[in-house]
C-alpha cells in the first residue's frame, strides 16, 4: 500500500509518510493484539457452531445483530418470524462497504449470505444472493440458486414466511 502511494501524483501541499504504513502494515501482521490468539483460533475452529460454512437455512446461529448496528445505510434488518428471528438484507441500502463482515461473530458475509430483498427484478438478476423481489406478477426470486418467478401462494415455504413477515413488520420496502 505504501509503494502504492509513493507512486501517486499528489499536490506539493500534500504528502504521506510511507515509512509510517510500512510500520502498520506490519504491526498488523506480527503484533499478537491484532490477530486472534492461538487458543481463540482452535476454539472456533474446533466448535461445531462456527464451522467455516454457513447453514443452508439462512439462520444466524448466535443472534448477535452486530450487523444490523454497524451499517451505516440500515441495509440489515431484524425479521422475526413464529419462532425465530433472523437478519434480511436489503440490497437498495447497501453500498457493500464491508462494515457488517469484521462485526459479525459467525463465518459469514452478511451483505451477502442473508436472505436479500432487492428492490427489482434486475437486481435479483444482477446479483448472486438469495432472495426475492415484488413484480407485477408476484414476486422474482432466486432461492437455493435457482432465479424463478412465482405468485404470492407459489412461494417456497420457507421464503413464504419471510416474505409475509416483511410486509407485515416492513411495509415501506413495498411502497
Amino acid at each position: 500500500m505504501a509503494e502504492k502511494l509513493s507512486q501517486m501524483a499528489y499536490p506539493t501541499n500534500k504528502f504521506t509518510v510511507t515509512k509510517g504504513l510500512d510500520d502498520l502494515a506490519q504491526m498488523v501482521v506480527s503484533d499478537k493484539n491484532y490477530r486472534k490468539s492461538d487458543v481463540a483460533r482452535k476454539k472456533m475452529e474446533a466448535s461445531a457452531g462456527f464451522v467455516m460454512k454457513r447453514h443452508d437455512d439462512y439462520l444466524c446461529r448466535k443472534l448477535c445483530k452486530n450487523c444490523v448496528n454497524v451499517c451505516p445505510n440500515r441495509a440489515n434488518e431484524v425479521l422475526t418470524l413464529a419462532d425465530k428471528e433472523i437478519i434480511v438484507h436489503i440490497d437498495a441500502s447497501c453500498n457493500e462497504c464491508g462494515n457488517c463482515v469484521p462485526a459479525c461473530v459467525q463465518p459469514c458475509v452478511p451483505y451477502k449470505d442473508n436472505v436479500t430483498l432487492f428492490k427489482n427484478e434486475e437486481d435479483v438478476h444482477d446479483s448472486e444472493n438469495d432472495g426475492f423481489a415484488p413484480s407485477d406478477r408476484g414476486y422474482l426470486i432466486r432461492w437455493k440458486g435457482n432465479v424463478s418467478e412465482c405468485s404470492d401462494a407459489d412461494l417456497p415455504v420457507d421464503l413464504k414466511d419471510i416474505v409475509d413477515a416483511m410486509k407485515t413488520q416492513h411495509p415501506y420496502y413495498f411502497l
